[in-house]
């Protein structure tokens, strides 16, 4: 697990150092884009400004940014890490495409809920019905079984 992180950290430093050396190339500004050829293909980055902003769209309302974007690898595609005090937001570097928001939380749909339940109780169950519920001022899906199990 420590060497499939430190090949990650490597791969975004590697990244990060590519962008970096294309910057004075890119004539970089302060506008939305920059394009970059090289000899291999064209390369589009969007700026620190429009991640920043788009991020701050994105985000919870209650959100303060916590400390300046920086480029690292999400997932694989560099990215801006955007980080509030709610959460982090990953911007996708290419297109300004939000891959991730961790300032909102994670909204489970009724067909998630009823797979979580089959999955607890090891799939070999039926759904009878799912509903939300209120349980202590919180909304909550309730999954009834054939069996007659409550998840």
């Amino acid at each position: 697990m420590i060497n499939q992180a430190n090949q990650n950290t490597l791969k975004a430093n590697q990244e990060i150092q590519g962008l970096v050396n294309l910057t004075p190339k890119m004539g970089y500004s302060n506008s939305n884009t920059s394009q970059v050829s090289n000899s291999s293909s064209q390369i589009r980055v969007i700026s620190i400004e429009t991640a920043l902003q788009d991020a701050t769209v994105a985000a919870s309302p209650d959100s303060q940014l916590s400390i300046a974007p920086a480029l690292v690898n999400f997932n694989g595609e560099t990215a801006y890490e955007v980080v509030f005090n709610s959460g982090s937001i990953y911007v996708a570097a290419k297109n300004g495409q939000i891959l991730y928001n961790g300032t909102r939380p994670h909204v489970l749909t009724q067909k998630e809920a009823g797979q979580i339940a089959l999955k607890s109780l090891g799939g070999n169950n039926s759904i009878l019905q799912i509903d939300q519920i209120n349980l202590n001022n919180k909304v909550l899906w309730r999954t009834i079984m054939a069996a007659g199990h409550m998840v």
